[in-house]
Parts: structure tokens; sequence; C-alpha cells
């Protein structure tokens, strides 16, 4: 596996398949990812996670993994989240679970009544 230093240029980038039509700062297959920055509005990585990660994979060096910054925040949220779940008593899981399936069940019926008002509505206006 190449690491950094074996990398000409340090441009692992040059790999990924969008590389020729992307105008990214912030490129996630870049060792100097974290040290740069974009501006609202610039573009943003248009190359597909899976893409990146398997040409990062052969970079074990590379700070990201191949993940833009958005992801990296998404997936360290995700670990959390499942870990505090994991921490819940079993009974508490259920307990929630069940609350939740209650919410849903509410949502559908909602949805249904506003449907059925939205069918009526279009009837009454298209005097049909």
């Amino acid at each position: 596996m190449a690491t950094m230093g074996e990398v000409s240029d340090n441009r692992v980038f040059h790999e990924c398949p969008s590389f020729e039509n992307c105008g990214a700062n912030e490129c996630p297959l870049d060792f100097m990812m974290l040290e740069r920055f974009s501006l609202p509005g610039e573009a943003d990585c248009r190359a597909r996670r899976a893409t990146r990660i398997a040409i990062a994979a052969r970079y074990p060096d590379l700070p990201t993994g191949g993940l833009t910054r958005a992801e990296i925040v998404h997936d360290r949220q995700s670990a959390l989240r499942k870990a505090r779940w994991a921490a819940l008593p079993p009974e508490e899981q259920v307990r929630r679970l069940a609350a939740l399936a209650d919410i849903r069940l509410k949502r559908a019926a909602f949805r249904q009544s506003s449907l059925a008002g939205d069918r009526e509505l279009e009837v009454e206006t298209n005097g049909r």
C-alpha cells in the first residue's frame, strides 16, 4: 500500500473518476484537505462515497479516509446515537420503540384523513 510519501505529488485525487470535471476545493482524496476550505456556493465533491472509500483504502495515511467533512460529522453523530441506544436498558428500548410505533400510526392516520379531505375539496372545486 502506498503512503503519502510514496504518492507522486500527493495527488491521490487524480485517481478519482470525477477528477477531470471536478471543481471542489475540498477533495476528500487530498492529503491536505483538512488544511483547505471552500466558500459558500463553491463546488462540492461529486464522487460517490463508495468510490472515494475504495480509492482511499489504498492510502492508509489519507487523513479523512476519503470522506467529506459532512460525512465525517454524520458518521461520528451516528456512532454516538448508536452507542446511546445500546447503553439503554432493554425495557427502555422496548418502551421507546412502542412510543415510536404509536407516533407513526397517528401520522399515517392523519395523512389518510388529509388525503381524503383533499379529494373532497377537489371534487367540490371541480364541480363533480
